[in-house]
């Protein structure tokens, strides 16, 4: 039997993923280094640098909701979102000569759990005096 080489089925059949995400291998002319700086990577000939990156399938602006989140308390959402690394690599720099830099690419695709401010703002929130009364309430029932 011939397996399969495509890096996407990497989750097990009995697993699955909350946020939607697709894996390749790239061979970058550009990158942004860590100091926020555009170089070409040396991708060419006999020298290739691949480089497997995972990206969102969903887009993050807006941010779309993780699957299978029903149940979560309220004031509270899930997030898809995109998570970076950064790798070395050959590159030139403003002289057109080889260095290795540091990179940022794109590494996974998160589910995360952040407070629903939009929420709290609709409903909003607990004045100082109805805490304070609430907690005299409290008081007299103990």
């Amino acid at each position: 039997d011939i397996t399969d080489p495509n890096i996407n089925h990497r989750i097990d059949y009995d697993e699955t993923a909350l946020c939607l995400s697709v894996e390749q291998v790239v061979y970058p002319k550009t990158a942004k280094n860590k100091d926020d700086q555009w170089l070409y990577v040396v991708n060419q000939g006999q020298y290739r640098q691949g480089i497997r990156i995972e990206k969102c399938v969903t887009p993050t602006n807006p941010p779309q909701s993780c699957s299978f989140t029903e149940g979560f308390p309220i004031g509270y959402k899930t997030e898809c979102r995109q998570k970076h690394i950064y790798r070395r690599l050959l590159a030139l720099n403003e002289d057109g000569k080889t260095i290795t830099d540091s990179f940022q690419l794109p590494s996974c695709c998160a589910c995360i759990v952040v407070h629903d401010s939009a929420l709290r703002s609709r409903v909003g929130s607990i004045s100082k005096k109805e805490s304070q009364t609430h907690q005299n309430n409290v008081t007299k029932i103990n």
